[in-house]
């Protein structure tokens, strides 16, 4: 990506979270990024492929966010990883913006269907590291159909969603559901042991 890509890429993207792809111009976006028409043309063949570029960036900047948390994943086993979640894992926002992902559904269906299947594979990928991870550490059950597991746990995570719509409980304490819930179906029964132990010691902080 040229420098002159990279600006017009930043500047869409907050241009599009914030109002929308509709309602922002190329004019617009030259303006706000100080180059001309005739550079935007050279750089980005129309506005489709810019989208796509923004899209790209907001999905490569997920992906480094997890990334970032992963490493912690060096000083503890994998249901401690986990825990640590609790605060962020399933109602998390999204950078991407409802006005935004309603401009897409509506008039760029293909680009956000690409999107979307970039991260179903980075979250597959990442589970299976960990799962394969817990494996290795004898916290996770050595008989799990890894590929089946982590196809059963992505499909579930809408209907989670939705049930935190309807929820009454903390961002925090439904995360920590949600986590019990899925470590129950991965632990072993050492793994089950250590998870018991480590919800007592919370709870007596």
């Amino acid at each position: 990506m040229t420098e002159v890509q990279e600006t017009l890429c930043k500047v869409a993207k907050i241009n599009f979270i914030r109002y929308g792809i509709n309602s922002v111009s190329i004019e617009d976006l030259c303006n706000q990024s100080g180059i001309s028409k005739k550079t935007f043309y050279l750089n980005y063949a129309n506005k489709v492929e810019l989208i796509r570029s923004v899209l790209d960036l907001l999905h490569n900047e997920k992906c480094a966010t997890v990334e970032k948390k992963r490493h912690l994943m060096e000083s503890m086993n994998v249901i401690d990883f986990i825990a640590s979640f609790a605060s962020t894992f399933v109602t998390s926002k999204e950078k991407i913006s409802s006005i935004l992902i309603y401009d897409l559904e509506k008039y760029y269906p293909d680009i956000l269907h690409e999107y979307k299947q970039k991260g179903d594979l980075f979250f597959e990928e990442s589970l299976e590291r960990y799962i394969t991870r817990g494996i290795s550490e004898g916290l996770f059950r050595e008989d799990m159909d890894i590929k089946n597991t982590v196809e059963y746990i992505k499909c579930t995570i809408p209907s989670i969603k939705q049930m935190k719509e309807s929820s009454n409980n903390t961002a925090e304490e439904f995360n920590m559901f949600v986590i019990d819930l899925y470590l129950r179906i991965l632990a072993s029964g050492r793994g089950l042991i250590y998870y018991e132990g480590l919800k007592r010691r919370n709870q007596n902080k």
